[in-house]
Protein backbone atom coordinates (compact mmCIF):
# COMPACT_ATOMS: atom_id res chain seq x y z
CA UNK A 1 0.00 0.00 0.00
CA UNK A 2 1.12 3.78 -0.53
CA UNK A 3 3.40 3.26 -2.99
CA UNK A 4 3.37 4.20 -6.60
CA UNK A 5 3.87 2.36 -9.71
CA UNK A 6 7.57 2.75 -10.17
CA UNK A 7 8.23 1.87 -6.18
CA UNK A 8 5.65 -0.93 -6.31
CA UNK A 9 7.75 -2.37 -9.36
CA UNK A 10 11.22 -1.95 -7.58
CA UNK A 11 9.85 -3.98 -3.97
CA UNK A 12 8.39 -6.43 -6.23
CA UNK A 13 11.69 -6.50 -8.19
CA UNK A 14 13.43 -6.92 -4.40
CA UNK A 15 11.43 -9.84 -3.55
CA UNK A 16 12.07 -11.97 -6.72
CA UNK A 17 15.97 -11.07 -6.83
CA UNK A 18 15.84 -11.96 -3.10
CA UNK A 19 14.36 -15.39 -3.36
CA UNK A 20 15.97 -16.06 -6.45
CA UNK A 21 19.11 -15.97 -4.50
CA UNK A 22 17.90 -18.06 -1.87
CA UNK A 23 19.30 -21.88 -1.95
CA UNK A 24 16.61 -24.49 -0.88
CA UNK A 25 17.90 -27.93 0.39
CA UNK A 26 15.79 -30.78 -0.39
CA UNK A 27 16.24 -33.37 2.06
CA UNK A 28 17.57 -36.81 -0.02
CA UNK A 29 19.53 -33.97 -2.59
CA UNK A 30 22.85 -33.49 -2.79
CA UNK A 31 22.57 -29.81 -4.36
CA UNK A 32 20.43 -26.97 -3.28
CA UNK A 33 17.85 -25.73 -5.96
CA UNK A 34 16.76 -22.26 -6.99
CA UNK A 35 13.22 -20.82 -6.30
CA UNK A 36 12.37 -18.36 -9.03
CA UNK A 37 8.85 -16.30 -8.55
CA UNK A 38 6.84 -14.02 -11.17
CA UNK A 39 4.90 -11.07 -10.06
CA UNK A 40 2.21 -9.34 -11.31
CA UNK A 41 1.88 -5.57 -10.26
CA UNK A 42 -0.96 -3.21 -10.62
CA UNK A 43 -2.06 0.24 -9.08
CA UNK A 44 -5.18 1.84 -7.86
CA UNK A 45 -6.82 3.82 -9.35
CA UNK A 46 -4.66 3.62 -12.36
CA UNK A 47 -5.40 -0.17 -13.24
CA UNK A 48 -8.30 -0.56 -11.27
CA UNK A 49 -11.54 1.27 -9.85
CA UNK A 50 -12.12 -1.18 -7.42
CA UNK A 51 -10.23 -4.64 -5.29
CA UNK A 52 -11.76 -7.27 -7.48
CA UNK A 53 -10.29 -4.76 -10.36
CA UNK A 54 -6.83 -4.77 -8.90
CA UNK A 55 -7.02 -8.03 -8.55
CA UNK A 56 -7.79 -9.28 -12.04
CA UNK A 57 -5.39 -6.47 -13.15
CA UNK A 58 -2.29 -8.09 -11.15
CA UNK A 59 -3.31 -11.68 -12.53
CA UNK A 60 -3.39 -10.73 -16.31
CA UNK A 61 -0.14 -8.85 -15.66
CA UNK A 62 1.09 -12.29 -13.94
CA UNK A 63 0.06 -14.86 -16.53
CA UNK A 64 1.97 -12.05 -18.44
CA UNK A 65 4.65 -12.78 -17.24
CA UNK A 66 4.52 -16.51 -17.20
CA UNK A 67 3.29 -16.53 -20.92
CA UNK A 68 6.44 -14.35 -21.69
CA UNK A 69 9.04 -16.95 -19.68
CA UNK A 70 8.76 -16.35 -16.09
CA UNK A 71 10.96 -15.43 -12.90
CA UNK A 72 10.34 -11.71 -14.23
CA UNK A 73 8.12 -8.65 -12.71
CA UNK A 74 5.15 -7.28 -15.39
CA UNK A 75 3.39 -4.30 -14.29
CA UNK A 76 -0.21 -4.23 -15.92
CA UNK A 77 -1.13 -2.92 -19.04
CA UNK A 78 -4.73 -1.52 -19.22
CA UNK A 79 -6.16 -1.38 -22.72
Amino acid sequence: PDLNQDQARKRAEDIRSTIEMIPVSIPGEKDPISITVSIGVACYPTHAEDVNELINAADTALYDVKNAGRNQIRVYKKN
